[in-house]
């Protein structure tokens, strides 16, 4: 569970900010 928290985390690092953006974009819409 750890690892796959870590490759997740490491996967979406570069699109930390689009993730942030959608996150955002959604909790606005909510």
């Amino acid at each position: 569970m750890l690892s796959n928290n870590l490759l997740f985390h490491m996967y979406f690092s570069d699109r930390s900010q689009d993730i942030t953006r959608v996150i955002t974009v959604l909790c606005n819409r909510r």
